[in-house]
């Protein structure tokens, strides 16, 4: 086809024209049908030469229907066939598609004829799982076709194709190698399957299920085609980008060892079957995310099954107690921010229950792990008691995550894909540990942590905690390696000038980011020139191209190419957060501009340039969610937005969020503070993080809450003294909790002088409380009792509250430790009593077990073991089993003092059994050595041996100081019942010395030595023998006796 062939053409037409008067109509209408015909192909042909676009093709056919005809009435089978097509090809228009054409028993759709998009090939794989169960349901919905085998069969390519119109009808078609490739993979795949090339597959790695199929021998191909089998769509999908420039895709370089290490970490998941963790670190740019990506695009297409978990955290998280863990099973269960809470509860259950096939209480798991990350389950029947004791809430919820991952990894191997942990808040990191370290060892679970150095300065023992962990540091690449890298993203260019070549390799200084950002600017400024299949380079125009010494420069740069709209758009995207949705962007874009197509091209051109990316599902239901490439990008386009648009724009997202989070509020409060914080609303960003703050206290998430309640406390104006006073009892409570008593003393003092001279009775009688509760556990009782005493006075009219129900107990309980019986008892039957008024189950609770401890002082051994009896009925129907656990090992602390020795053991065994439980491992080393000593005087020496030795260890492990000389005293009598006295003297005189001696110690070493019956010479040899004998050496013997 030439243009001359055309001119020729029009001129013989126009000279028929001429002559129309002197041949005649009918001689002329018939000589020009052919030559019209002819220069309107001709004209086509031109028109589709000039469109050469990027399309997916989906060839889809119904192979059993030929044989079905024979069978069936023609004009029955026409209408059903064609009811059917109609519902098929709905499918494809409302997935983005176009009806090309249909061919017999079959249609061929075009994605990117017209307008292309980024998910074009997504798209037509959606539309295809979708038709094959419209098909299916059609099919048994239709008499006519019900036991008819008329599965679908789909061949899905994506490429370069000419796309014009032609024919006299001048239809829209697309023509070329990449359609032809399309239908032979059609006539390929056998009924029922979705088969696609890798030119496709490489654009959706990471979002469906893919079987890799041997090389396939296609007609017309010289070269076998590498083929793939599309399974389902995967949960929760995570695109795996791959790294390159203007659809140039990079091979891996650089990082070939750190890629070995995960494909063996992954091969020995399979086949050793136990716990790993590889940590990779790496400055931002060095390419964690790609070797990530890597290795998903390795394992993608593998026939192995697994379970796959996926988080990314972000800094907004930070404070945010649980919210990386909450990721996980956001991605797991596919759950959208959006979902309403009866919805999430429902994905959290049948996620459990699927993955905890043989526990009768997954539903139970579910409602704790829920509860702890941050989902509020607060009604649930499982939590009352575990909602008043947030360190029980805690260690039940690790205990029930470990559970959960090693219940999970019996179905199928588990992988978790743990991003930019760098940014993941302290509670889910204490959380991951804590299941990392105490899987079982045969438990198939390998978790990739990826993390910059940052990680190791916030949180400097977090990795080398972690048993079984391989940790991998990744360098900058060599020159060589960036050479080859540079060499990689332009191959399109035919003669790459060394000069240019080496000034991006010495500017990258071995980031590949940095080094594919200098590409890019380098392209925005027309030195580097793509076109379809060869590039070329104009070294001139470097002359007058400034390349900054930065990566934070280049994409400055980069910047400043976008036109006015598209630069607007992605700096308010950048208010958002790394992660943005279109709705929030909407928000903030003024009435006149805010029009959709406007917003959708400039979001079009920023993806285009791959400075941001859709996400394939969004955590906001109802809008499309994108993200930033790399979380420098976000920051250096931030700092370019004007301060004062900032303040306007985060107070305008704050709003969104509260309003788009709904119930699910509560997870987002620390980012909705953050955005009332930069918009200048610091009363609101304190009120948003102090019940954030409360969120983390109430799940012992210490190290976040602290944070959050100190960032409310410096928004607050010294005004405010009132919520100034409230804010300091919580950081006082959240060192209290935590045992820091020194800091937890210093705010809560500083709240009471505040609160008196305020003269607030509420908040006095609170500042009070906290101050003598600190006293109380500082040994200091008297103290305690005068200000518990003063702050009950001052409650005295707030009959059945909780506040004087917590403050009746902490009085009795302190009058307990003076040695006030009497009015130690009055006082916690008063709590006990006002407790149950108020509904507060875990105050009752405390109060009843000090009850009987009180009882059996007042020698009423009946009433102390009814007591404990009722505590333990009531702990179970509240389902504390902490409380449960410790009115057990009450009961066998009484049956032993009786000499029932076999109830007595029978007690312990079930206290271990609930602490082992819910993971209190204070009380389990207590109860096993309780356990041991029991079995020590019932004669089962060997036993004992063993429980007292697993009770040291853990002890130890703790640094429970009491408990380990309690340890050596058992072992002690241990010795003495082996006949071994000189040896059981020596313990004594050892545990004697050590700091932690107390006057329960001394007690249990009188009764002792009461029992033996020895000379008191004998007794002091010895144990001045064992003062001198070494700590950490005796310990060492014990454990091997």
């Amino acid at each position: 086809m030439t243009l001359s062939e055309i001119s020729k053409l029009e001129q013989a037409i126009s000279a028929l024209e001429e002559n129309r008067p002197l041949l005649g109509d009918a001689v002329v209408d018939s000589a020009l049908t052919p030559l019209r015909e002819r220069a309107v192909m001709l004209r086509s042909a031109g028109d589709m030469e000039q469109h050469r676009k990027i399309a997916t093709v989906l060839f889809a056919d119904l192979p059993g229907l030929a044989a079905f005809t024979e069978r069936v009435d023609a004009e029955d089978l026409r209408d059903t066939v064609n009811a059917l097509w109609e519902r098929l090809d709905a499918v494809i228009l409302a997935h983005g598609g176009r009806i090309d054409k249909h061919m017999g028993a079959g249609v061929m759709a075009l994605w990117g004829a017209e307008t292309v998009e980024e998910d074009d090939p997504e798209q037509a794989i959606h539309a295809a799982l979708a038709m094959k169960v419209a098909c299916n349901e059609f099919c048994s919905s239709t008499p006519l076709l019900a036991g008819e085998a008329l599965s679908l069969r789909v061949g899905i390519n994506t490429g370069a194709v000419i796309v014009g119109r032609v024919g006299t009808t001048a239809e829209l078609t697309a023509l070329g190698d990449t359609v032809n490739l399309a239908a032979r993979l059609n006539q390929a795949a056998t009924p029922d399957q979705i088969m696609i090339t890798y030119d496709t597959y490489r654009l959706v790695r990471g979002i469906f299920d893919i079987e890799l199929l041997p090389p396939l021998q296609v007609k017309g191909k010289s070269e076998l085609v590498q083929c793939y089998l599309i399974q389902c769509a995967k949960p929760r999908a995570f695109y795996i980008l791959s790294r390159g420039v203007e659809g140039v895709e990079t091979h891996l370089v650089g990082r070939e060892n750190e890629l070995n290490s995960l494909q063996q970490a992954y091969l020995d998941l399979f086949s050793r079957r136990q716990p790993q963790i590889v940590t990779i670190t790496g400055e931002m740019g060095l390419g964690k995310s790609r070797l990530l990506a890597e290795f998903l695009t390795w394992t993608d297409p593998r026939s192995e099954d697994y379970f796959l978990f996926q988080a990314r955290s972000a800094p907004s998280q930070i404070t945010s107690p649980y919210a990386f863990l909450r990721e996980l099973f956001l991605f797991r269960f596919q759950i959208q921010d959006s979902d309403p809470l009866i919805t999430v509860i429902a994905k959290m259950e049948r996620g459990f229950a699927q993955m905890m096939p043989g526990d009768p209480n997954s539903r139970e798991k579910a409602h704790i792990v829920g509860q702890l990350i941050g989902f509020n389950f607060a009604e649930s029947p499982f939590l009352p008691a575990l909602l008043a004791d947030p360190h029980q809430m805690r260690s039940l919820g690790f205990v029930s995550l470990t559970r959960f991952f090693a219940a999970a990894a019996s179905v199928y191997p588990v992988i978790l894909l743990l991003d930019d942990i760098h940014w993941a808040d302290s509670a889910s990191l204490d959380a991951l540990r804590y299941v990392f370290n105490n899987l079982p060892a045969q438990t198939p679970l390998l978790a990739v942590c990826i993390t910059r150095p940052e990680l190791d300065e916030r949180l400097p023992d977090w990795r080398d905690s972690l048993k079984r962990a391989a940790h991998v540091y990744l360098r900058p690449l060599s020159r060589e390696q960036s050479r080859a890298l540079v060499q990689e993203i332009l191959q399109k260019v035919q003669a790459l000038p060394s000069a240019l070549r080496e000034l991006i390799v010495v500017g990258a200084e071995g980031n590949p980011f940095y080094l594919e950002e200098l590409v890019k600017m380098l392209i925005d400024g027309r030195v580097i020139q793509p076109n379809a299949d060869i590039w070329s380079v104009d070294l001139r125009r470097l002359d007058a191209l400034s390349i900054p010494p930065t990566l934070a420069g280049v994409l400055q740069a980069r910047l400043d190419t976008l036109d006015g709209q598209e630069r607007v758009s992605l700096q308010r995207a950048s208010v958002i957060g790394r992660v943005f949705w279109q709705q929030a962007l909407e928000v903030l874009t003024p009435v006149p501009e805010n029009e959709s197509q406007s917003l959708n091209i400039s979001l079009a051109a920023l993806r285009a340039k791959e400075l941001i990316f859709p996400n394939p599902i969004s955590t906001f239901s109802g809008t499309q969610e994108f993200a930033f490439k790399h979380a420098i990008l976000r920051d250096v386009t931030y700092e370019t937005v004007l301060k004062r648009q900032r303040a306007q724009y985060h107070a305008l997202i704050a709003e969104w969020l509260q309003q788009a989070s709904g119930q699910r509020r509560s997870e987002y409060l620390s980012v909705i503070a953050d955005h009332y914080e930069k918009a200048g609303e610091n009363d609101r960003a304190s009120l948003a993080l102090r019940e954030a703050g409360e969120q983390a206290l109430s799940v012992s998430a210490f190290s976040e809450a602290f944070r959050l309640f100190q960032r409310a406390l410096s928004l607050l104006a010294p005004e405010r003294r009132r919520d100034v006073i409230f804010v300091q009892l919580k950081i006082s409570e959240v060192f209290f909790r935590s045992g820091e008593y020194a800091d937890a003393l210093k705010y809560s003092e500083q709240a009471l002088q505040a609160a008196r001279e305020l003269s607030v009775g509420d908040l006095l009688a609170s500042a009070m409380y906290q101050v003598g509760q600190i006293y109380g556990e500082m040994g200091d009782y008297p103290a305690a009792e005068a200000l518990l005493g003063e702050a009950l006075r001052l409650t005295q009219a707030q009959s059945g509250s909780v506040v004087r129900a917590r403050l009746l107990y902490g009085l009795g309980n302190t009058e307990w430790r003076l040695g006030k019986v009497e009015s130690a008892h009055q006082h916690c039957s008063e709590s006990r009593d006002m407790a149950a008024q108020a509904g507060d189950v875990y105050t009752f609770l405390l109060a009843l077990n000090r009850l009987g401890v009180l009882a059996g002082l007042m020698g009423n051994p009946a009433e102390e073991e009814r007591l404990y009896q009722e505590v333990l009925t009531r702990a179970t129907a509240a389902g504390d089993r902490e409380r449960a656990a410790i009115a057990l090992n009450n009961l066998g602390a009484l049956a032993d003092e009786h000499n029932d020795l076999q109830k007595s053991q029978q007690y312990y065994r079930q206290a271990m059994q609930l602490a082992r439980e819910i993971g209190t491992q204070q009380s389990l080393a207590l109860y096993l050595l309780n356990l041991g000593h029991c079995l020590v005087r019932m004669g089962d020496l060997d036993r004992a041996c063993e429980h007292l030795r697993e009770g040291l260890a853990l002890s130890d492990h703790l640094g429970a100081g009491p408990w380990m000389l309690m340890a050596v005293i058992f072992f002690a009598r241990l010795e003495a019942a082996r006949g071994n006295t000189t040896r059981a003297l020596e313990l004594l005189g050892l545990a004697e010395k050590h700091p932690a001696y107390s006057i329960d110690h001394q007690r249990l070493k009188e009764q002792m030595l009461a029992e033996w019956h020895l000379d008191d010479e004998f007794i002091l040899q010895h144990m001045t023998r064992g003062a001198t004998l070494e700590w950490r050496a005796t310990f060492t013997q014990l454990m091997l006796a």
